[in-house]
């Protein structure tokens, strides 16, 4: 059976050591790469014939997400499984939105881990156990990206240019989404904006 190829992405030493050593002792998957940073992801990735990239969504000087969304699109056949502190669910949730096939926590059991690796590879989600889904996950597509824009503060002429939609289309947009979160005002969709995590700050 060929091993599961494996590239790690962690800019804490440690960290990379722990995991490698991990999946290694798990046998069936090889470990064919580290990362510290973005760049360095995206040439271990040209560089090997890896299955899956284990990502960490707190690499300073990365945004994650956009991370994701650049492997998704130039590797659509790679596996991407998400890693992040306790309670980082909501990050992992965008990470899934974006690209990723799966998230857990770095802390979790090491068979949690492995067990997600091998999930993830073939060709399985995972999420942690009894994370719960949030409201903006009855959003359509459009809804959310709606939705994430009001919460940076774009006006609604504005979305309406971003969005290549029309300012009537908009306003659809705005009261259908005020109606599945349970919410009346435009402050309110940006304050679940920023409370769910929902707006990027840059931070990655």
């Amino acid at each position: 059976m060929t091993p599961i190829r494996v590239v790690i992405a962690d800019d804490h030493t440690p960290v990379r050591e722990g995991l490698k050593q991990l999946l290694r002792n798990a046998g069936g998957i090889e470990v064919v790469g580290e990362a510290i940073n973005g760049v360095e992801v995206i040439e271990r990735l040209r560089a090997t014939d890896a299955h899956l990239l284990v990502l960490d969504l707190s690499m300073p000087g990365t945004s994650s997400l956009e991370l994701v969304r650049q492997v998704h699109a130039q590797k659509p056949q790679l596996r991407i499984l998400a890693i992040g502190m306790q309670g980082q669910w909501p990050e992992g949730e965008r990470a899934m939105r974006a690209g990723a096939a799966g998230y857990v926590a770095k802390d979790c059991l090491p068979r949690t881990l492995v067990d997600a690796v091998r999930k993830v590879a073939a060709g399985e989600t995972y999420a942690p156990t009894g994370a719960s889904t949030p409201l903006h996950a009855a959003l359509s597509d459009r809804e959310f990206q709606v939705l994430k824009l009001i919460g940076e503060g774009k006006a609604a002429a504005d979305i309406a240019g971003l969005l290549d939609l029309s300012p009537k289309t908009v306003a659809a947009h705005r009261a259908s989404i005020l109606q599945k979160l349970g919410l009346e005002t435009q402050a309110q969709l940006v304050r679940y904006a920023i409370t769910q995590r929902l707006v990027d700050d840059g931070t990655g």
